[in-house]
Order: C-alpha cells, then sequence, then structure tokens
C-alpha cells in the first residue's frame, strides 16, 4: 500500500484545496486543514474515523476528502455520503455541497429526491440515507471508491459493513478506495464504533488486521489485508470556530449533563449517559454452565422474524433465591461475510421443528429438562385472513403463549433484576457463557433519543426483546407444566383449538 500512501495519489501530502474563478485571481474556496484534519487526510488507513468532540471540523473533514478525491481522479471517482435519515441529509452534507462547491466545480441535482453531484471533470457523489436497515440492500450492485458516513454512531453496524463491501475501484487500480467517517460519542452505533475503533487502542495510530482466506458458498475468498486508524479531534483544534464562535462551548455546556459533556465537549468515549443498562457488567452477570437442577421452571421465549431475525431463549429460574438465568438460545439469522444481519426465512413449522429438536438435544445431555411452556411476542397472533403465524408454530402440542407487549415494563424488570441481591451477593439475572448473542446485544442497547424511558428500536435487539418477555413472565411466577386446566387455560390463549 506504499506507493499509494496519501489518499488521492499525490506524490506528497494534500495540504488544502483552493478553487479560484476563471481569472485565477479570486479564491473561491480556500481549505487550509487544521492538523488534525490533515493528519486524517494524509493517512494511508483504508477505514478513518475523525472526530470524537463537538466543534471539531469532522464535517469540513468530509466534505473536503471527498472533493479532493473527486477533483484527483475524475470519472473513476465514484463517492457516496450517508447520513440516518433524509432530513439531516438535506440540512447538512447537501447543504453543505451546495454552498461549497455547486456552480464552482460541478452541479447539484435532485435536491429534494436522489440528490447526486455531478463534477465537471466527470466524478459522481451520491447522497443517500439509511433510515431502515433495507435502505442498505438498494446498493447491491453498487460499486464506489469512496464512501463517507456523517454522523456515524447515529448507524447500526450492520449498515456500516455492508456498505463496507461496496467500496472498490473496478477501472483504476491506483485508487486508494476509502471508508471515512465523522462521529461524536453517544447515539444507537456509540458501542460497536467504540469497539472498532477505540477500545485498546491509541488515537493517531494506525492498525493493521488481516482476514484470512476462507469459503464461501463454495468459492476460496483470498486473504485480505487492510487498516483503520481513529484522529481523536477536539474543539480547541477547530481554530476558526473558536475565532468566530467563541460563546459556542458555553452554550453547549449549559445543555449538556455531565456525562454528556464529558462524552461529546471532551471527546471522552468511555462516558456514554445513553447506554440503557448501566449496570450491566460482564464479570458478575455472565457465568459459566451448569445443570439446571430438576424443579427449577423453564420456559422459552421467541421473538419471530422471517426477513429479519429471530431470536429463541431459554430461562429457568432459582425457586430458592429467585434468580433467572438465560441458558440457552437459537439465534436466526443469515450473516453476510463482513457483517450484515437478514432472517433466515424459515416456515413457521420448520423453526417449531427446530425448537423442539434443539429442547431434545438439551435434555439429552442432562443441561435442563422440558420447559413448561413458552411466550412470544403478542404480534405472531395478528390474523392475516387465514389463520395466524401462532397456529403453525403451536400446531399440534402448543409452545408459546402470548407475552406481556408492554415495553416499559419489560426495561424495569431488567433494571431491578440486574441489581446485586445484598442477600446472597448476586445479581437477580445472569446468563450463561453460551448465549454469545445476547450477551453481545445487551450492553449494547441505546435509549430512544425522545422518549429516554423507551430503547431505541432500530437497534439489534431481537434476543433482548424475547429474553424481556421471559423474565416478566418468571416474576410474575410461572405456570406449573402439570395442571391440566392450565395446560387447557394456555391453549386457549394461544388461539390454538383444544381437542375434544
Amino acid at each position: 500500500m506504499g506507493e499509494n500512501r496519501y489518499p488521492f495519489g499525490m506524490a506528497g501530502p494534500w495540504d488544502g484545496l483552493q478553487i479560484c474563478d476563471p481569472t485565477g485571481k479570486t479564491k473561491l474556496v480556500d481549505y487550509v486543514p487544521n492538523p488534525k484534519q490533515y493528519m486524517a487526510h494524509n493517512c494511508e488507513a483504508d477505514e478513518v474515523l475523525f472526530g470524537g468532540a463537538l466543534g471539531g471540523g469532522k464535517s469540513f473533514y468530509i466534505d473536503f476528502h471527498n472533493a479532493g478525491h473527486c477533483l484527483k481522479w475524475g470519472p473513476d471517482a465514484k463517492t457516496i455520503m450517508f447520513r440516518r435519515t433524509f432530513d439531516e441529509l438535506k440540512r447538512s452534507l447537501v447543504q453543505d455541497m451546495l454552498t461549497l462547491f455547486h456552480g464552482k466545480v460541478g452541479v447539484m441535482q435532485g435536491v429534494d429526491t436522489q440528490p447526486v453531484f455531478k463534477w465537471n471533470n466527470g466524478a459522481i457523489t451520491w447522497f443517500r440515507h439509511l433510515e431502515n436497515w433495507e435502505d442498505v440492500l438498494k446498493h447491491d450492485s453498487a460499486q464506489y471508491t469512496l464512501a463517507c458516513f456523517d454522523e456515524l454512531t447515529h448507524f447500526e453496524e450492520r449498515q456500516y459493513l455492508y456498505i463496507f463491501q461496496r467500496v472498490r475501484s473496478p477501472n483504476n487500480p491506483n485508487i486508494h478506495c476509502q471508508v471515512i467517517s465523522g462521529s461524536n460519542p453517544g447515539g444507537i452505533g456509540h458501542r460497536w464504533v467504540h469497539d472498532r475503533f477505540i477500545k485498546d487502542k491509541e488515537p493517531y495510530t494506525l492498525y493493521r488486521f488481516t482476514e484470512r482466506a476462507h469459503p464461501i458458498g463454495g468459492i476460496e475468498v483470498p486473504e485480505a489485508h487492510y487498516s483503520r486508524i481513529f484522529v481523536l479531534a477536539q474543539i480547541t483544534d477547530n481554530e476558526f470556530l473558536m475565532q468566530n464562535d467563541p460563546g459556542y462551548i458555553a452554550r453547549a455546556g449549559q445543555a449538556m449533563a455531565p456525562d454528556e459533556l464529558q462524552a461529546k465537549l471532551h471527546a471522552n468515549w468511555e462516558v456514554f449517559s445513553g447506554l440503557v443498562f448501566n449496570e450491566w457488567n460482564p464479570a458478575i452477570h455472565v457465568v459459566d454452565e451448569f445443570p439446571i437442577p430438576k424443579g427449577w421452571p423453564v420456559i422459552r421465549c421467541l421473538d419471530y422474524g422471517y426477513e429479519q431475525p429471530f431470536s429463541v431463549g431459554w430461562l429457568a429460574k432459582d425457586p430458592q433465591t429467585k434468580a433467572i438465568y438465560r441458558i440457552g438460545e437459537w439465534f436466526g439469522a443469515e450473516r453476510g461475510p463482513r457483517g450484515g444481519t437478514g432472517g433466515l426465512k424459515m416456515a413457521p413449522t420448520d423453526l417449531r421443528q427446530g425448537i423442539i429438536d434443539r429442547e431434545d438435544a438439551y435434555r439429552a445431555t442432562n443441561d435442563f429438562g422440558a420447559p413448561w411452556y413458552g411466550v412470544a411476542d403478542p404480534s405472531i397472533w395478528k390474523d392475516e385472513g387465514q389463520g395466524c403465524i401462532a397456529d403453525l408454530i403451536n400446531a399440534g402440542r402448543p409452545l408459546f403463549r402470548a407475552a406481556d407487549r408492554n415495553p416499559a415494563l419489560r426495561k424495569q424488570t431488567f433494571h431491578s433484576l440486574l441489581r446485586v441481591n445484598p442477600q446472597t451477593g448476586k445479581p437477580s439475572f445472569m446468563s450463561f457463557r453460551r448465549c454469545v448473542e445476547f450477551n453481545e446485544q445487551f450492553p449494547k442497547l441505546v435509549r430512544d433519543s425522545k422518549d429516554p424511558e423507551k430503547l431505541d428500536t432500530r437497534q439489534n435487539d431481537h434476543s433482548v426483546d424475547e429474553c424481556g418477555y421471559g423474565v416478566c413472565e418468571l416474576v410474575r411466577g410461572g405456570t406449573a407444566k402439570d395442571d391440566p386446566m392450565e395446560l387447557r387455560t394456555l391453549r386457549n390463549l394461544a388461539r390454538v383449538p383444544v381437542a375434544v
């Protein structure tokens, strides 16, 4: 990668961009990067995260990095810039392009529908939003030489990784393709961005990674090498802002809580008040597996999905301490080679059989006995005119009843159970180490920015949803499996006719 050290294939550092009028006497654009921007522009990393604090100059970094790429490579440059929603896209990246470059080195088209900037030299920059997971599928056949994410922590990891796969240069091997991003701490993607760029890493340091050769669908994918860097930028690095708006820090600080102030003004990624379950500590909440004693209530839980992933979990309750354990899981998802998660598109009857098979396997190894019953997302009882999904999953011996759908109740129940019980010295909810998906999802959950009492529904929370159904059920006491009248009630709740 040495010969392509500088992002624009230049012989030396890229130290700014000047655009003059036809006479060459008047500068229409005069961009001189600050030292942090200069470093980000000229590093050789395949992935760059720039930012950390409000006002650090990340938007100009993205705008001008894209401009330099397009002006250098002309018709071979196919770039794209992302925000999470269309309104955010129009107010930021599109408006920047209109202000900085429209009518000077190209023209902006489709501002209110599908914005695209056509550079005079033949380069193209698209502007798109990824409000929903499915929006990434519109880029299936696309090829971009540069992808830019503004406010990266507003995106899901699977969205980022899906676009990462689309970055390549089929027409010019000299182009150094990149994915660059700007972001502050906080947001739905705080955890994964922190883990990918910041955790156990030093800022301003290039880290290289190797992805070993591996088969996908019968095709051997060769070994790949890539690199990434985090360039920490703080508001004091932005001399232009400090000179032109000296009251910015004071105004911003007055509107923030202490944790948010630490995160967004001081670029502290370790302090973030937006996480839902700050009580979670893997050292005490993730435990080694043990055989579940006979007599412990065991139930199954389901968050159904077809196009989206489904999740099945198994929970057990200690009748003495009242502690609840997540003892098993089945996460049904199709993952791309670099991420991205979709549903398995599994028929409800096949899902039912898969649950039964897994429970048979658990019993065969004496991990735990037969579950008493199950609870599932109430939406599967929605009648589409020819029955409902629950009818198919519950055909024969019913597996599930409708769970309580109150998200606030599930959230508060988790908060209560995560606390350490002073009588036992342990929390009242723990998860087996083998429940990898739940243990990965749970600590990353963030609050809804509009309603802090709710979870942001855009995140990957399938296993947490079904587990929430189960813990609420067990906290209420559960139902004995041997009571024939109760079994009849459960079948009625599941809307499966009782044989006479």
